[in-house]
């Protein structure tokens, strides 16, 4: 089952348990405040990716009917706006607790890439209502260790190609292909 991190036979899955090892586990940077207040807050969100955006990406794409697409990109676009209304203001810096980057960050940023690249390409998605994220994932995408491990945008859009129909994803098809 992917994720999984296999280290020294310690075999751990999950993104947020996995997230939660690497940060008790590995030196660097930690993944979660001191203050239990903030501790629970960012466990909480890192929660919601999984539970309110993820799943709506998924049925977004794969919704076959208008009306389906519709309430997947409905439930969608409010976990976002929710992630994004529960962020600290960018006044305090890009990330979801302002300067410092955290569990619930590394928990949205594959999903925003994805949203960004698959869901503009194959269902019209438009990033541009929800301009906090856009900042944030500016901030994201500059760190190091994101670009270390981001996934190529056209490769994640080959890799769901399957999900493409020609109803809402012509704009992108490329000349000669398929």
């Amino acid at each position: 089952r992917l994720p999984a991190l296999d280290n020294d036979g310690e075999h751990v899955e999950d993104s947020l348990i996995l997230l939660e090892y690497i940060h008790e586990v590995f030196v660097g940077g930690p993944l979660l405040p001191t203050s239990p207040g903030l501790r629970a807050k960012v466990k909480l969100w890192a929660k919601h990716v999984d539970l309110e955006v993820a799943p709506h990406f998924d049925r977004l794409l794969s919704a076959h009917d208008a009306e389906a697409r519709g309430q997947a990109r409905n439930d969608l676009v409010q976990g976002l706006a929710l992630f994004e209304a529960a962020m600290a203001p960018q006044s305090e810096g890009p990330f979801f607790l302002g300067d410092d980057f955290s569990m619930a960050d590394i928990a949205l940023a594959p999903w925003w890439l994805r949203v960004i690249s698959v869901l503009r390409a194959y269902r019209k998605f438009d990033p541009g209502a929800h301009p906090r994220l856009q900042v944030w994932y500016e901030a994201v995408e500059a760190r190091p260790s994101f670009q270390r491990t981001k996934v190529d945008p056209e490769r994640l859009i080959e890799e769901f190609s399957g999900f493409a129909d020609l109803e809402e994803s012509a704009q992108f098809r490329r000349v000669g292909g398929s």
